[in-house]
């Protein structure tokens, strides 16, 4: 079957089929976990010791909050298996917190 010019999305990866060879790739994914969330900028992190510390003040988050946090992380979670290594340990610190939303992982999201 002869597919070259078309495309196909699947599992958040989007297939180009060219003249004798395939294109990966997985950027319009990562694009649509950043427009759902119009608050991030994008920075350079600077290592220091205290880049990975839970801050213990921090208050909870609302049902809504909590949903969208939860969502947004195992996207990520899974863009950093598929495509993304180098933020699998950033991810990694983001899912420390999920254990705190438990009851939310099993609630019907909120309308």
């Amino acid at each position: 079957m002869d597919r070259a010019g078309g495309t196909q999305s699947y599992l958040g990866i989007q297939l180009s089929f060219l003249p004798g060879a395939v294109m990966i790739d997985m950027s319009f994914s990562v694009k649509k976990i950043l427009s759902e969330h119009s608050d991030v900028v994008a920075t350079n992190i600077q290592v220091c010791k205290d880049l990975f510390v839970v801050d213990k003040g921090s208050t909870t988050l609302k049902l809504e909050e909590a949903w969208k946090f939860h969502t947004t992380v195992a996207r990520l979670l899974y863009l950093s298996r598929c495509g993304r290594p180098d933020i699998i340990t950033l991810v990694g610190f983001l899912c420390i917190p999920i254990e705190l939303y438990i009851p939310v992982c099993v609630a019907k999201p909120p309308a």
